[in-house]
């Protein structure tokens, strides 16, 4: 596998000073294995904040007095370009040492900004909060997953500036709480790009542009036995990708600052201050429109190939490998589609490539797509109006009575209710295949059972993804930090972790999750057909209705954390599990 190691010219040292009197704010449960190098059993947090607690010594942000000027080491910056590198020469805020990298210690040799805001090298405490909460939650859910986030490093109260109303210019920055974010080092294709507009400091000695993108694609060149095993190696990336964007546009999911610096190589996401959970049919307007963020992929491919092809004195013809990247993710995204509908998952490659599979997910998509007009604000909690959800209700609806969907179903696809029975029917007949793989009988309370389960799993999904909407989860580190308490800060961090492990649960039969909180667990048992809350002891339910009652009458003030009301979802379900558990006595 490449390693950024493997591409010198891209690598430049500088020096660092230790920052005193730092303190860990959150640390990673499943990255110990990882940093059992550098920390002491004993004292994990303080061992971590010793060990990382490095920044430039040119930083702004820190007095005198705050930094060991007799406690030095060297960071390695990387060099890359690509859209959206501004006139940095890569980036100008981080720094490897050893198998990870340290952001927020810049600023190093290559941060040549014209303003403040994208030049001066701290991370502010919000910002980094908001990436580790992302990373981690979606290296969790997405195919691929996330640059690894080990931990977060409390700097001092003013060890960075803080951008009002996403202005950038040096008057409306105001100095706030640092951090070191540290995660795993990675190479991105950026590392083999132009930074079309990075003059690198005379000083400095480094290698010009053009020089540096003829030795790093040679040396790329080495790496491959022939031009058809850089082919291949460029069709993993597409392939990666494909599944990374086709699940998250299936899922609602964006990245937010798409670039070719902010994704890896092998297909995991970076740098996700600005990701997101959306409401459905929304076209969220970030760096990249949320329907065009997947477009950034064939820009990559198509820039890789030129220089790789330029700087070895080869010809390359791109497009067979940009409509393999369309037709992978168009397969990739009707596959996920049925994923998040919650269809159980035997055999569901093969249910996705058949006429059915195709039919239901072209639906879908024009579900996903249904606004067309880029918007950047995005509702702050559940969307009563959300018509993926509403389109899931009523998918799940048609398999108790496809007539009486058929209207609902109409005027969601803005057609007549007889254009949507095709859809329909491609639902029913690609759940029954997905239970039955050798259509073999099911027994009518099985059909019945695992369609309760499936709807749960996908509504559950779908509503409860607004618990990590942008607004939410912002506004509320905004008070934490406020209030200067670093360990609400960290235990809020592990809080949205924890909630996203059953929120995101894949399964959809056995005992499927319908709420968890520190209070109450409410359940659906495939192999009773029984609603359960357990509270100490369990209780057991044949309806929902009367699950839910429950719940209203002994929790009447259920709630996840900060003050998250889950009851617009609980009641949000109750018309389609009615629906399903009156369904007649037969599979189809």
């Amino acid at each position: 596998m490449l390693d950024i190691n493997d591409f010198p010219e891209n690598l430049v040292e500088y020096d660092c000073v230790r920052i005193r009197d730092t303190r860990t704010v959150w640390l990673n449960a499943a990255s110990m294995e990882s940093l059992a190098a550098v920390l002491d059993a004993g004292a994990p947090d303080t061992n971590f904040a010793r060990y990382f607690s490095y920044v430039s010594k040119s930083n702004r942000c820190f007095g005198e007095a705050e930094l060991d000027q007799h406690d030095r080491r060297m960071y390695l910056a990387e060099r890359y370009g690509g859209r959206g590198v501004g006139d940095n020469g890569g980036g100008g805020r981080v720094g490897n040492i050893g198998p990870f990298q340290a952001k927020g210690v810049g600023p190093n040799p290559l941060a040549r900004g014209s303003s403040t805001w994208h030049s001066y090298g701290s991370l502010n405490l919000i910002d980094a909060a908001y990436e580790a909460i992302y990373s981690t939650v979606l290296d969790g859910i997405l195919p691929l997953g996330c640059a690894k986030i080990h931990g977060i490093i409390h700097t001092s109260q003013g060890g960075a500036l803080q951008s009002l109303n996403a202005a950038t210019k040096d008057a409306e920055l105001l100095p706030t709480s640092g951090a070191i974010l540290v995660r795993e080092r990675t190479l991105r294709p950026a590392h083999f790009m132009h930074a079309d507009l990075f003059a690198p400091p005379k000083p400095a000695g480094l290698m010009r542009e053009p020089q540096r993108i003829r030795a790093v694609h040679r040396r790329l060149k080495t790496r491959f036995e022939s031009h058809d095993h850089f082919i291949q190696f460029l069709g993993k990336f597409i392939l990666s990708s494909a599944k990374q964007f086709g699940f998250a546009r299936a899922a609602r999911i964006a990245h937010g600052g798409v670039t070719p610096s902010n994704v890896c190589l092998d297909g995991r996401w970076i740098d996700l201050t600005e990701a997101r959970f959306l409401s459905g049919g929304k076209n969220f307007r970030g760096l990249t429109t949320f329907y065009d963020e997947p477009q950034v992929i064939t820009e990559v491919v198509t820039q890789l190939m030129y220089v790789f092809g330029k700087s070895n004195v080869s010809r390359f013809n791109v497009e067979p490998l940009l409509n393999y990247f369309q037709k992978t993710f168009d397969s990739c995204f009707a596959y996920y589609s049925l994923e998040i509908l919650g269809v159980p998952d035997a055999n569901l490659s093969a249910i996705a490539e058949s006429e059915d599979g195709k039919a239901f997910a072209k639906a879908y998509s024009s579900i996903v797509l249904q606004g067309k007009r880029p918007v950047a604000d995005l509702p702050a909690g559940l969307d009563r109006d959300d018509p993926v959800i509403a389109f899931m209700r009523l998918a799940y609806l048609s398999l108790a009575d496809i007539e009486a969907s058929l209207p609902k179903l109409g005027a969601l696809l803005r057609c007549p209710p007889a254009d949507a029975l095709p859809v329909a029917t491609a639902f029913r007949n690609l759940f029954r295949r997905a239970i039955a793989p050798q259509d073999e009988d099911v027994a009518p309370e099985a059909f019945r059972s695992q369609a309760i389960a499936s709807a749960v799993k996908a509504l559950r999904w779908a509503c409860l993804s607004s618990y990590f909407y942008r607004d939410r989860i912002a506004s509320h580190l905004y008070h934490v930090t406020a209030n200067k308490d670093l360990s609400d800060l960290g235990a809020f961090i592990q809080e949205c972790v924890d909630q996203s492990t059953w929120i995101f649960a894949k399964a959809c039969s056995g005992d499927v999750t319908i709420l968890e909180t520190k209070e109450v667990r409410i359940g659906f048992d495939q192999a009773r057909s029984v609603y359960t809350a357990t509270a100490g002891g369990e209780r057991t339910f044949q309806r929902y209705e009367d699950c839910l009652a429950f719940i209203h009458a002994c929790h009447p003030d259920l709630r996840l954390s900060d003050a998250f009301d889950p009851f617009p979802y609980l009641e949000g379900l109750a018309a389609v599990l009615a629906n399903l558990e009156r369904m007649p006595c037969r599979s189809a």
